[in-house]
């Protein structure tokens, strides 16, 4: 993307929050609702809230970057800790909807106490794909402003180097229940062992993405194919297997094909 293109997409954003006034950023610590909400900050002068739900199941990293990007910027932020949404717990297809809809609830409450136009940071690109939890910001009539102005996922990573450096090269990081097959039923421990073992292959392995899906006792590690390799080097191999049966699961398989968006998206409902 040429200059002049990122200043083309940074005044689309502006041009399409300037009517709303005042937001309430629906925000994640990801690298989408990061733009989203410093282009906020920047021309709202100011006249923007952040607010971040903490589920069980969004790792406590995310929700760390969150509140340190706020903190830099003195943008006021909101985070509210919330229990499992009735019947998420058991991982249904629509998992995402029934999430984002008592998401959007809460947040709503909040908005509406503040006198904010709810935003979040869905991008134009998203739209094409399967994302469930759109229908409840439809429903909610919750506003995108990225996706209004036309901005794909090319164009967020461009203008989050000048908006958010600091989380210009985050992965995207879902939450943990897509790391489950659809209707295996989550407890807390297996939560607590998704997050310490994708930890562990980060800040130890060195993966930059991965994901660690789980199948009964089995844990199938997707990780960049080109970062493969690092299984290969020593005893990682060794290190990981001994660090994830310590963790509880009875086996542990590389996936051979690597890291696939949505994998468990593929099987049958």
């Amino acid at each position: 993307m040429t200059d002049v293109r990122a200043s083309d997409a940074y005044q689309r954003l502006a041009n399409t929050l300037r009517p709303f006034g005042s937001v309430l950023v629906a925000f994640s610590g990801g690298v989408d609702s990061s733009v989203l909400l410093q282009a906020a900050h920047e021309v709202l002068e100011g006249d923007v809230h952040a607010i971040t739900i903490a589920y069980p199941y969004v790792q406590q990293e995310c929700v760390d970057r969150a509140v340190y990007f706020t903190s830099l910027r003195h943008i006021s932020h909101d985070v509210i800790v919330r229990d499992f949404p009735p019947d998420v717990r058991q991982n249904p297809y629509d998992r995402c909807y029934l999430c984002k809809r008592d998401m959007v609830r809460a947040m709503h409450n909040v908005a509406t106490a503040r006198g904010c136009t709810l935003v979040d940071g869905t991008n134009a690109d998203e739209l094409e794909e399967y994302r469930p939890g759109l229908r409840a910001l439809e429903e909610a009539d919750v506003k995108s402003p990225l996706a209004e102005a036309g901005l794909g996922k090319q164009d967020v990573r461009y203008l989050a180097r000048r908006l958010a450096p600091e989380v210009a090269a985050v992965p995207s990081s879902p939450c943990l229940l897509t790391r489950l097959p659809y209707d295996t039923p989550v407890d807390d421990e297996m939560l607590a062992r998704l997050e310490e073992a994708e930890l562990y292959m980060r800040e130890t392995v060195g993966v930059s993405k991965v994901r660690v899906r789980v199948h009964g006792d089995v844990a199938r590690i997707e990780v960049a194919p080109e970062e493969r390799h690092l299984f290969f080097s020593g005893s990682v191999m060794d290190d990981v297997d001994e660090v994830f049966r310590r963790l509880g699961f009875g086996h542990v398989a590389l996936d051979l094909k690597g890291y696939q968006h949505g994998s468990f998206d593929d099987e049958p409902t």
